[in-house]
């Protein structure tokens, strides 16, 4: 069975001064592609709120005399369709 460069490098890990020196980034910094990406959301997410935050809203408040008075319709509900309901509770074979 052949080894694989992984497992290779799981048996036998390289020393620190074997390991070439563009190889490894431990410095932890971000690439400038991630510092564009997290910026443009960070500038959308700014944009967004402020428009936000500035607009001004339109919405109308119902007054109580307007709108579906559910008593009303209640006490005018005529000729509507009844279930019957049977009552299987107490039933013994």
């Amino acid at each position: 069975m052949a080894i694989t460069a992984l497992e290779a490098l799981i048996r036998h890990p390289p020393r620190i001064h074997e390991i070439p020196r563009g190889a490894v980034k431990l410095t932890g910094e971000n690439s400038d592609a991630q510092d564009q990406l997290f910026a443009v959301a960070a500038t959308l997410a700014a944009v967004g709120f402020g428009m936000w935050a500035v607009s001004s809203t339109d919405a109308r408040v119902t007054s109580v005399d307007q709108g579906i008075n559910p008593v009303q319709l209640m006490m005018n509900a005529k000729g509507l369709a009844t279930a019957e309901f049977v009552d299987y509770t107490f039933v013994f074979h």
